[in-house]
């Protein structure tokens, strides 16, 4: 039996390009940090809370002689999808506090104390507080993305050729 495009694709999006981009989310990644004691670098997980690596997901359009695939994410992790895959542009209205305020919770984000020396008590008006600063920051310089969706279809093209070839050389015949 022979597959349509249609089949094809899907298969390809759920059993090879979803799985990689969820692996990209979940991977760590090295992180310079600098403070009064020096220059260190550390391994940091990209998830926090794991919504949006779990909520990704695909949906094909066809019509007008055009099948379209279309990589997105469901549920509220598809307000901040397009952000993390792309990231921001700079000199933009800041983002929202109250998600980065949830992400430093998960994070578990500690706050320094001035000067560098220990950490200071967390509160809920500091942590707002650094929340804002982070949000005015992200407006003013953007962020980058970490094009994890980007990135597992460009390696699992060649999965994906294999099946094209065999759609068309079908319908050649």
């Amino acid at each position: 039996m022979t597959k349509d495009l249609k089949q094809i694709l899907a298969e390809w999006a759920q059993n090879v390009v979803i799985p990689r981009a969820q692996r990209n989310i979940g991977a760590t990644q090295s992180v310079r940090e600098t403070n009064a004691s020096g220059t260190r670098t550390r391994q940091r997980r990209r998830v926090a809370s794991g919504t949006l690596k779990e909520s990704l997901t695909f949906f094909i359009k066809k019509g007008a002689g055009q099948t379209k695939l279309t990589f997105t994410a469901k549920g509220k992790a598809k307000q901040y999808a397009d952000v993390i895959e792309q990231g921001r542009r700079p000199n933009r209205t800041p983002p929202p506090i109250e998600p980065i305020y949830q992400w430093m919770k998960q994070k578990n984000i500690r706050l320094q104390k001035q000067g560098g020396k220990g950490f200071d008590k967390q509160t809920d008006e500091k942590l707002r507080s650094v929340a804002y600063l982070i949000s005015r920051k992200i407006g003013k310089y953007g962020i980058t993305g970490i094009h994890y969706m980007e990135e597992a279809v460009n390696d699992s093209l060649d999965d994906l050729r294999g099946g094209l070839q065999q759609y068309v050389d079908n319908k050649l015949q």
